[in-house]
């Protein structure tokens, strides 16, 4: 049978085709996996700064701790919320926490303040996994679902890897460690605006969707009456 016109806008593309939402996806993941070991790769670095390095060893410790407590409630959080806003939604959401985290620990003045972007920073690559998990089990289909997480998972494992080898070939270059944190900033707006983009697209789909698949009942409660005889007619209106 058929597919309505609009359902087959909600169908993913085919395999020989070039799906946007999952190569979308495996970018998010890579580039939020390569983030999250952007801190601890430039660790070192920070500790070696002549105005940074004291105060900063001095609370280290404390901060790896938060790291994990944030981590923690971000995987709460994210499933309490995940699936009640949509994937793409908490994906928008991560990625704006990512651009404050990553601009403010560029620019931070203090210790105390880099060590607050470096929790943001924990809170938004927590979040980030479920979110992915939400867009392919909302819009995939049972048989290509297992497929799709496999590629979502390969992006963390590479994203983390390959962010570990990006950064610290920046330090072994010579860049402060400031400066190594900025190739993250572009990276991470071009994915917000392909988020959004992608967040107001499908709620568009969603909402005609719904508009089209609320048309045929209200067709079928009306009946119609244009070849209807007299007597049939009459009979309709009476009873």
């Amino acid at each position: 049978e058929a597919l309505p016109w609009y359902e087959h806008k909600m169908v993913p593309s085919s395999p020989a085709s070039f799906d946007a939402t999952s190569w979308l996806l495996f970018l998010a993941v890579l580039v939020n996996q390569s983030g999250r070991v952007m801190v601890p790769s430039l660790k070192t670095s920070v500790l070696a700064d002549p105005d940074f390095g004291e105060p900063f060893a001095a609370v280290v410790g404390g901060l790896l701790s938060g790291v994990s407590i944030v981590c923690l409630g971000g995987k709460l959080l994210g499933a309490a919320f995940t699936d009640r806003l949509g994937g793409w939604l908490v994906l928008v959401t991560v990625f704006v926490m990512w651009l404050a985290a990553t601009a403010g620990a560029i620019a931070a003045p203090t210790v105390d303040v880099f060590g607050y972007m470096w929790l943001l920073n924990s809170f938004a690559y927590t979040v980030t996994w479920g979110a992915a998990v939400q867009v392919v089990g909302a819009v995939y289909g049972e048989k290509e679902r297992p497929a799709q997480l496999s590629k979502v998972a390969s992006a963390s494992r590479f994203g983390a890897t390959l962010g570990n080898l990006f950064f610290g070939q920046l330090l072994s270059a010579g860049f402060a460690w400031r400066r190594v944190m900025m190739p993250m900033v572009p990276l991470q707006a071009a994915l917000l605006l392909l988020c959004t983009y992608k967040y107001f697209t499908d709620s568009g789909l969603r909402a005609s969707a719904a508009a089209a698949a609320d048309a045929p009942s209200l067709r079928l409660a009306r009946p119609d009456c244009s070849h209807s005889s007299g007597a049939e007619l009459a009979h309709r209106t009476f009873w």
